[in-house]
C-alpha cells in the first residue's frame, strides 16, 4: 500500500481521532443548538449559514468552500454550485488552473469513500509539500497553509466536498476538531441529500419553492391546529434551532417550562422527539 493512502479505521492513528480529547457532546447546548440549525435548514443558503456557524463555534478557520454536486470530479472540479466565504472566492478558471497543480484529486480517487481527510496526510513530507507548486502558487500565496476536507460519495463517485482551510498561524487541524468533523459528518450528508432531493423534486416538476419568509410559515402552518399561541411561538424556536435553555431565556420561561411544553406539542404532532418534529416542519412545494 502507498504511502498516501488512506488510513483504514481501526488502526492506531484512525482511533486518534476519536479517543484524543473526544468532540463535544451532543448534549452540549451549543453544539445542540447549531445542528438543529443546520437540520432546520430549508435551502442551501441557510444550510451553509448553518455550516459556517457551526465552524466559526467549534472549528477556527481561516476560509471555507463547499462544491455541491460535482460535475465530474475525476476531470474536473467544477461543480452544479460552489459556495464559498468572501475570501475564497474564485473563478471557475483560477480553479481549474490550481487543480490542475494539486495533488489531492489524485488521493481521493485512490481512496474511494473517504470522508475525511487532512492536506498533511496527502503529502506527510512537510517539506516536499512546502516546495510544490501547488502549495507556493495556490496554498502559501493566498495565506492558506492548511486545509481538512469532509467527502460525500454517491456510490463510487464524489458527489460533493467541504474544504475547510487555514493560515499557518492558526496551525494544522488537532485530532479534537478531526473528530468532530467525523462526528459532523452524517449529519451533513443527511441535510445536503434532503435538500438536493427537493431541489431535484422542483425542477424535474416545475414546482416552485417559496420565499424563505412564505417556506417558515408554511412549516408552522403545517403542524396540527390544536397547538396553542405559546406552542406555536416555542415551535418557531425550535425550528431555528434554539436549545431549551436558549428557548426559555428568549421567552422568559424555565427550561422545565419549556420541556413540559415541548413534550405537549410532541403528543399533538404525534411524533417522538425533536428531529420527527422538524421532519414535519420540511417546506411544501407549491406546482403550477
Amino acid at each position: 500500500m502507498g504511502a498516501n493512502r488512506f488510513i483504514a479505521a481501526g488502526t492506531p492513528r484512525a482511533r486518534e481521532w476519536s479517543t484524543r480529547a473526544a468532540a463535544p457532546s451532543l448534549d452540549d447546548p451549543r453544539f445542540e443548538s447549531l445542528l438543529l440549525r443546520l437540520h432546520a435548514s430549508i435551502d442551501i443558503h441557510e444550510f451553509w449559514g448553518a455550516l459556517l456557524s457551526l465552524l466559526d463555534e467549534f472549528v477556527p478557520h481561516d476560509a471555507c468552500v463547499a462544491y455541491l454536486d460535482y460535475v465530474d470530479f475525476a476531470t474536473t472540479w467544477d461543480a452544479s454550485r460552489i459556495l464559498a466565504t468572501p475570501n475564497a472566492r474564485r473563478s471557475r478558471e483560477w480553479l481549474e488552473r490550481r487543480r490542475e497543480a494539486s495533488m489531492m484529486p489524485a488521493f481521493v480517487l485512490s481512496n474511494p469513500g473517504l470522508r475525511l481527510y487532512r492536506l498533511s496526510q496527502v503529502v506527510p513530507d512537510a517539506r516536499r509539500l512546502r516546495e510544490s507548486e501547488f502549495f507556493r502558487r495556490y496554498m502559501a500565496a493566498e495565506g492558506w497553509y492548511y486545509s481538512a476536507s469532509s467527502l460525500f460519495w454517491a456510490s463510487d463517485r464524489l458527489g460533493s466536498e467541504i474544504v475547510i482551510r487555514r493560515t499557518a498561524e492558526q496551525g494544522d487541524f488537532t485530532a479534537r476538531e478531526m473528530a468532530l468533523l467525523e462526528r459532523l459528518h452524517p449529519h451533513l450528508a443527511t441535510t445536503l441529500q434532503r435538500l438536493s432531493a427537493v431541489e431535484r423534486r422542483a425542477g424535474s416538476a416545475g414546482a416552485v419553492v417559496p420565499p424563505d419568509d412564505v417556506a417558515k410559515h408554511d412549516a408552522i402552518e403545517a403542524l396540527p391546529g390544536e397547538l396553542t399561541v405559546a406552542e406555536r411561538e416555542l415551535v418557531q424556536f425550535v425550528r431555528i434551532g434554539f436549545s431549551n435553555k436558549e428557548i426559555a431565556v428568549r421567552l422568559d420561561k424555565s427550561v422545565r417550562t419549556v420541556k413540559t411544553q415541548l413534550t405537549s406539542v410532541y403528543k399533538k404532532c404525534g411524533v417522538r422527539g425533536r428531529s420527527r418534529l422538524l421532519a414535519m416542519m420540511m417546506p411544501r412545494l407549491s406546482y403550477d
